[in-house]
């Protein structure tokens, strides 16, 4: 996140859930569904996953 410059308080804002929430996610305590993969993807206007099959 730091090269975005955004701290997890605002990644939460973004995504509405608490910091407490980011901080699990950025220590590996979370098994992220695609969805949360895709909010975060957008929270943070980036592309992690590619889209469309060969």
């Amino acid at each position: 996140m730091t090269n975005q410059n955004i701290s997890q308080q605002e990644l939460a804002k973004r995504l509405n859930r608490s910091e407490q929430y980011v901080a699990q996610i950025l220590k590996g305590e979370i098994d992220l569904s695609l969805n949360e993969i895709c909010d975060i993807e957008s929270a943070l206007n980036i592309h992690i996953l590619q889209y469309g099959f060969a």
